[in-house]
């Protein structure tokens, strides 16, 4: 598909006029302060790539002890929670919110860790998709700073 865009600047525009925009989407559960989780989908875009890239090198670093063989493996990424906040970020074209993501440790509730692999089973098995964006929103809304996020 990239190769039938012409670039426009940052932008790379396809032959009807419409921009091709890379996003990376992440399937989430969001779990709140009451403890109540809700799935969400986390679309980064534009200077939030940045920070999907930091992450899921942090996510591919990860290694824990096998509780077996004592190898160091990497654990299932719905077994790690992290904790989503906001930043603000500039530059010489104005300011924006940009997400800021640390990793709390592994999921201690056996609960929790079920619901976020069967999220991850449903969403591998094509039974979970991310609904298409209505309008045009200028930035994703900022998630509250004391969500924390399972994987």
């Amino acid at each position: 598909m990239l190769q039938k865009t012409t670039r426009n600047g940052a932008k790379e525009i396809l032959p009807n006029g419409h921009e091709l925009v890379k996003s990376d989407q992440h399937f989430c559960l969001v779990v709140g302060k009451d403890g109540i989780t809700q799935p969400v989908v986390i679309d980064m875009k534009s200077s939030q790539l940045k920070v999907s890239r930091r992450w899921k090198t942090q996510i591919a670093m990860q290694k824990i002890k096998h509780p077996k063989t004592g190898q160091m493996v990497l654990p299932p990424l719905f077994a790690t929670q992290w904790k989503f906040c906001t930043v603000e970020e500039s530059n010489d074209q104005g300011s924006w919110f940009n997400y800021t993501i640390e990793k709390i440790g592994l999921v201690e509730d056996r609960d929790l860790m079920l619901e976020a692999k069967a999220f991850r089973d449903s969403v591998a098995a094509g039974e979970v998709k991310a609904a298409p964006e209505e309008g045009n929103p200028t930035s994703n809304p900022p998630v509250k700073d004391e969500d924390e996020i399972p994987f």
